[in-house]
């Protein structure tokens, strides 16, 4: 074919475009000939490089330099070359030493080895001088732990250190020796001034005081075990006194008095202390009337604090405190229908302060079960047999209606408190035989008046009330009532069924 015979509307630039994809075809054709030399491999990344500290290693030197030289200055007082009380007071100076460094060294990681260095040093120390040498008595070893616990009170990270050691060796100690009174001391002291100073592992501190003052009320309650040093009942009540002092004062200093917001730890702590406390005065004594009667005012108290208070959490945390204490209170202190009028004309007051209003159910419903009015209700209700206490039963009817009408229009809180006295009135129904009809007229009643003022919980109460009054005829009517009775029974249920929709539809 010569150029004549190209066709002509083939123009130059697709000549151009063809010839390039032809060189492009013979450029791969080559490589593929012709292996090329594989592309090298790019090196891995190096691996990070681990910075330690210029003073951590020389740091943790001098630590074992230290506790090297306490081995020696053991070994002289073994070998008889220095007398062993002389070297249990160069022992300890030399603990004292190594705390006083940690309170003056500027740098953060040297302070916290030389603190665990001086705890090292101390603790194996004042073992062997209290146990094995009997150089130095408990009362003294008691006072050691204290002074070496909170000597670093200037250094955060020292007294933390040292007041968790001085805990655990006290601890220890108290168990070891038979010896309660100096070490509960001891404990309670270091407890308070770990709890005082806000050092972060106050918790141990307090921990081991709890656990101090619950040995030794369990111990003097019964006669002591032989080998123990003697004490007595106004002893471990004095011990009580001073847990609850130390921890609830705090508290009270920091949140009510500096304006301070409650941590948690110090709401389980207060309460721990409380529990200990109450219970372990009770536990001895069984002063139910005194210990009553301080809740009593230590619920007024916490009431007090939280209506003054600013702080959320504050609120609610002294205001559970006071309803718990007042609940406690009246236990202890009042029985009968007393303590069941107590508790009603505590659940009408809670309703006038804003703090206590979610406390008006608890106090109702405290009040129907410990007077026997609920689970008397249900047994009626359900088995047909069992004495009711009615005069209970009339007293939280009105004490429950009554805070009802007064609480803030808080629909779930307005329920719990309403199903007190309606739960009260169903068991008044029963123990006079006029259940489940009651029920469904409670139902309609319900129904209408929570239509009519706009009360929602007042229709969930509705439900409820139909719900229990369906499971009495299926559970109990059919298989204990005589027909006449089960046929009236289904009658009613039946009217309500109908008329409670109709109700609601007209409102």
């Amino acid at each position: 074919m010569d150029a004549s015979q190209v066709r002509s509307d083939v123009s130059r630039d697709e000549f151009r475009e063809l010839a390039g994809e032809v060189r492009e075809l013979q450029r791969r054709v080559s490589a593929l000939e012709h292996h090329t030399e594989p592309a090298p491999l790019t090196p891995p990344p190096p691996l990070p490089e681990v910075h330690v500290s210029a003073d951590l290693v020389p740091t943790l030197g001098r630590a074992l330099l230290a506790i090297a030289g306490a081995y020696l200055l053991r070994a002289l007082t073994e070998w008889h070359v220095v007398p062993p009380t002389a070297g249990a007071i160069a022992g300890m100076l030399y603990a004292g030493f190594w705390l006083w460094r940690a309170v003056r060294v500027t740098n953060k990681v040297a302070a916290i080895f030389d603190a665990i260095t001086a705890a090292v040093i101390f603790a194996p120390l004042i073992w062997e001088t209290t146990l094995n040498l009997h150089s130095i008595p408990a009362w003294g070893a008691a006072a050691a732990i204290v002074a070496f616990s909170i000597a670093p009170v200037m250094r955060k990270e020292a007294v933390s250190i040292a007041s968790a050691a001085g805990s655990a060796i006290a601890i220890v100690l108290l168990i070891a020796t038979h010896d309660l009174l100096p070490f509960t001391i001891a404990l309670l002291a270091i407890a308070a001034a770990s709890d005082w100073s806000t050092t972060p592992l106050r918790w141990f501190a307090a921990l081991c005081a709890d656990a101090a003052v619950v040995l030794f009320t369990m111990i003097v309650a019964k006669p002591l075990p032989e080998g123990y040093a003697a004490v007595s009942v106004r002893e471990a009540i004095v011990m009580q006194a001073a847990l609850l002092a130390i921890f609830a004062g705090s508290v009270v200093l920091r949140t009510a008095g500096r304006g301070g917001t409650i941590t948690i730890y110090e709401i389980g702590q207060t309460v721990a202390a409380f529990a200990v406390s109450i219970g372990g005065v009770l536990y001895l004594t069984g002063a139910q009337l005194a210990v009553g009667s301080f809740a009593l005012a230590a619920s007024a108290a916490c009431y007090a604090i939280a209506i003054r208070s600013k702080d959320a959490r504050n609120v609610q945390t002294y205001a559970a405190f006071g309803g718990l204490l007042a609940i406690s209170g009246i236990l202890l202190v009042f029985s009968g229908d007393v303590r069941v009028a107590a508790l009603s004309i505590l659940a009408i007051a809670a309703t006038h302060v804003a703090a206590a209003a979610i406390h008006a159910p608890a106090f109702l419903w405290v009040a129907t079960w410990i007077s026997g009015v609920a689970p008397a209700g249900a047994v009626l209700m359900f088995s047909g047999q069992s004495a009711f206490p009615r005069t209970a039963a009339v007293i939280l009817l009105a004490a429950g209606a009554t805070a009802y009408l007064r609480l803030p229009r808080k629909p779930v809180l307005a329920a719990f408190t309403a199903a007190a006295p309606l739960w009260c009135a169903a068991g008044l129904a029963a123990s006079l035989g006029a259940e489940p009809a009651a029920l469904i007229v409670f139902a309609v009643a319900l129904a209408w008046t929570g239509r009519r003022w706009k009360r929602p919980e007042l229709i969930w109460l509705m439900y409820a009330s139909m719900i229990v009054a369906g499971a009495k005829i299926v559970l109990h009517d059919f298989s204990h009532h005589p027909p006449a009775s089960l046929v009236i029974s289904l009658l009613v249920y039946g009217a309500g069924l109908i008329a409670l929709p109709r109700i609601l539809q007209r409102s």
